[in-house]
């Protein structure tokens, strides 16, 4: 019977570390996520250039992280940037820190019509910044 308890004992033990882990990690993550928001929400006056080319970078991998996401989940591509934040799976359109606006990015809209429905409208593969000028790279 003490041999029951101990290895049930080291099982609950081994059970409780890993779950802590995972929380550990799922904060870590979402604190992460936090300051980004917070960082792209910020207003950018006076900022450097490398500093809003960096926030650029970060939303427009962002965004496109969303796309394929939205891609994944229903099959085709959306048709708007507005379709992201009405189905949940952006909070907001992120602001261009270069272009200082959410309304100038420039969508880019896949070539062909979809394969498994051709009924559905050419959905947005990717965007770019509408800011003017080349990045500092």
């Amino acid at each position: 019977m003490k041999k029951q308890n101990n290895h049930l004992s080291k099982t609950i033990e081994s059970t409780a570390s890993s779950n802590a882990k995972y929380l550990f990690g799922v904060a870590c993550l979402i604190s992460l996520e936090l300051i980004l928001v917070i960082m792209s929400l910020l207003p950018i006056e006076g900022v450097s250039p490398k500093a809003k080319e960096a926030v650029l970078r970060e939303n427009l991998f962002r965004v496109r992280e969303v796309i394929a996401q939205y891609y994944k989940d229903q099959c085709h591509y959306p048709q708007s940037l507005e379709i992201l934040v009405s189905e949940g799976y952006l909070r907001k359109i992120p602001v261009d820190p270069i272009a200082r606006s959410s309304s100038t990015w420039q969508l880019i809209y896949e070539m062909e019509t979809n394969a498994q429905d051709p009924a559905i409208p050419k959905g947005i593969y990717n965007v770019k910044s509408g800011a003017f000028g080349t990045s500092l790279d």
